[in-house]
């Protein structure tokens, strides 16, 4: 909490559920994937240059314990 805090997410995190991710879920969400879609997805993926571009903005946070 101290942490959360510190990055400004901890009023955020304690909002009541109507104003967070919950609000935009279906009503009736997929809870399992199958593998045939994952695949035809995962193929469509330059995992390399996603990374490399989440490497270039990284924020780096001391964390004291």
């Amino acid at each position: 909490m101290a942490l959360a805090r510190r990055l400004g997410t901890y009023e955020t995190s304690t909002l009541p559920y109507d104003d967070c991710c919950s609000l935009f879920m279906p009503n009736n969400p997929a809870i399992a994937a199958r593998i045939e879609n994952v695949l035809a997805c995962e193929v469509k993926l330059d995992v390399e240059a996603e990374a490399d571009a989440v490497a270039e903005r990284v924020d780096r946070v001391p964390v004291l314990v």
